[in-house]
């Protein structure tokens, strides 16, 4: 068969198996955020809407990119759909696990069979464009959107709470010349607001002189970006730890009491991003030039 054909049969029965799901919610009380895509300049979303059981069984069946949206970013929807009944709760899973297990029947089918597509920027840095037989098939759905599983706590939940997560990505650097090397071979356009082909090279002059410097002392060099601010709920229980997920549709949960009652705290507008790495527990950072990232990582002895 055809393997575009099978892909859309597929996607067809991820279709029938949400709308399933959907029927068995809509007399469910929920509380969810719909987020959008990340301002890649602030580094953060922004909050696009807040609803009940309405919007969180839109969600489940949101695949697909609208126009003029990157399809490295996804919408998501953080919130919790919460049972009281036992019986209703273990029926729910059943049919959660039978769309996640299509989600990754369609996840396996695409790897096997499709060809991810990347363009590289001028650091030589891998960015994901889309796979190809998914775009082929089906040019609108996101691949993200499309296997993003939906989860379940099983532990009847006391209360949640809304927050931002803010992080870093760190990288170590394997070879520090051949990294300078790419980030001297920017094109004029992609050069940071201010520089010329010459003073750039220049300025990667002075932070390989000062990266040398920091090795000398025994200091490591990472590159460490700040992530894109993401929504989180932090989830208590009657008995054991509270746990922090990061959800990017809506949580079926078991609870005890009406949504109203265990909802902590809604969500904030999302903050800022602090961009710059601060110290921590176990190690000092100097940042050695805030263009490229690059940081001087001392332990904390």
């Amino acid at each position: 068969m055809d393997k575009s054909i099978e892909l859309i049969s597929l996607y067809n029965q991820i279709n029938e198996s949400v709308k399933t799901l959907q029927s068995e919610l809509s007399n469910l009380q929920s509380h969810v955020y719909k987020i959008g895509q990340i301002n890649t300049h602030l580094r953060k979303p922004e909050i696009l809407e807040q609803g009940s059981i309405d919007l969180a069984i839109t969600a489940l069946a949101h695949f697909k990119l609208e126009a003029g949206e990157i399809v490295k970013h996804v919408n998501r929807y953080p919130g919790v759909v919460t049972v009281q009944s036992d019986h209703q709760f273990e029926s729910l899973i059943r049919l959660i696990e039978t769309v996640n297990q299509t989600k990754q029947t369609i996840s396996d089918f695409l790897k096997m069979n499709g060809k991810a597509g990347y363009i590289f920027d001028d650091a030589g840095q891998k960015i994901y464009a889309a796979n190809d037989l998914l775009f082929k098939s089906l040019p609108m759905v996101n691949q993200l959107m499309l296997t993003r599983k939906i989860d379940y706590i099983e532990q009847p939940v006391k209360q949640f709470s809304y927050s931002w997560n803010i992080d870093f990505n760190h990288q170590f650097i394997k070879d520090i010349s051949e990294y300078l090397s790419k980030l001297g071979n920017r094109t004029l356009t992609t050069l940071p607001f201010g520089f010329t082909r010459e003073s750039w090279l220049q300025h990667l002059a002075s932070v390989k002189h000062k990266i040398d410097i920091e090795l000398d002392k025994g200091h490591s060099i990472k590159v460490i970006r700040p992530k894109p601010i993401e929504p989180v709920l932090y989830v208590t229980f009657y008995d054991g730890s509270p746990i922090t997920i990061k959800p990017k549709l809506p949580v079926l949960v078991k609870t005890k009491q009406p949504i109203e009652a265990v909802i902590r705290q809604k969500l904030p507008s999302p903050p800022n991003h602090s961009e710059k790495m601060t110290n921590g527990r176990k190690y000092t950072y100097l940042q050695l030039c805030s263009y490229t990232h690059i940081y001087s990582c001392t332990k904390i002895k």
